[in-house]
């Protein structure tokens, strides 16, 4: 049996990460490198965050603090554990040479160095999230359950979408529920407010609000004690229009979109959520998670 429930986990990890984010503000970067030291030993960091990011940041940290060996020695780690960027991660161990006065060492690693080094140090704009798919003895976690769910549906305000697991074969996480809420990404979301007025009803016109607030409700039902594995469900407004045209269903109406977001819950396009601490937010803002939506105060009961 589990020792703790998947939100537990979530918990730790998120405080964790909050006394890191406290450390860097305070810029005592020897405590916020030990911190993200203990996400990495956390006995659910191989779902919950993604190593090579976590060790890119002890990378950061340790050139912030002038140890340039130990932040070429976590680039490395990074690059051992998936990290990938463009231009190249040589690029960073460049900088570290150069900023340690090491010259011929830095023009060993530059991959552009006949260019300058402007270019070679600007900052990677594709960071691999890599967390391992395996079932977590510590707290339940099990990717098999976020595949996609069977079940009769069941709406509220913000279009939810509660199905059981399929296939659930021993004591995972505390419940089979899977609880998918619809959203619709930036773009989609202008779209659909000019078609269906009444969406905002009770939701923001502008789309980082809206996905701001989506994040709150998201966090609320994530307290419930079942502790459902959870998913964001993208849709577009023409996806839904064509299901509702296939469904006989007015696309204006929430049960009808309550049905779509239980056939995107059916299927891979599903969002799992919550993300890793560093990973890439959910709400498609290019930002860390821990610097975007995770901040976002839980919605009141």
């Amino acid at each position: 049996m589990p020792e703790i429930s998947f939100n537990e986990s979530y918990r730790q990890i998120r405080a964790i990460n909050d006394r890191v984010q406290e450390s860097e503000k305070a810029k005592d970067w020897g405590a916020a490198i030990a911190g993200l030291h203990e996400l990495l030993d956390h006995p659910c960091a191989h779902h919950q965050v993604g190593a090579c990011e976590v060790w890119d940041d002890i990378h950061e940290l340790h050139k912030r603090a002038g140890d340039y060996d130990a932040a070429i020695a976590a680039k490395r780690e990074a690059v051992r554990t998936g990290y990938r960027s463009e231009p190249q991660s040589d690029a960073d161990i460049a900088e570290c040479h150069f900023l340690a006065g090491r010259r011929a060492e830095r023009m060993l690693y530059s991959p552009t160095s006949g260019r300058g080094h402007q270019t070679a140090w600007e900052r990677p704009s594709d960071r691999t999230r890599l967390l391992a798919e395996r079932r977590c003895e510590h707290c339940g976690y099990d990717p098999k359950l976020l595949k996609g769910g069977e079940g009769s549906g069941r709406t509220n305000r913000h279009d939810a979408f509660w199905g059981s697991a399929p296939g659930r074969p021993a004591a995972g996480l505390p419940s089979s529920l899977v609880v998918s809420l619809a959203w619709f990404p930036r773009g989609e979301w202008e779209k659909a407010t000019a078609r269906w007025y009444d969406l905002l009803e009770d939701l923001p016109a502008d789309h980082v609000e809206y996905s701001h607030r989506i994040e709150a409700h998201l966090e609320r039902l994530a307290r419930a004690p079942a502790g459902h594995p959870m998913r964001v469900a993208p849709m577009t407004v023409e996806g839904l229009t064509a299901f509702c045209a296939e469904e006989g269903e007015g696309p204006e109406t929430r049960e009808a979109r309550s049905s779509y977001v239980a056939e995107i819950a059916r299927g891979c396009d599903a969002l799992t959520w919550p993300p890793a601490c560093n990973a890439p937010c959910w709400c498609g803002s290019g930002r860390k998670y821990k610097t975007c939506c995770e901040p976002i105060p839980t919605a009141p009961e």
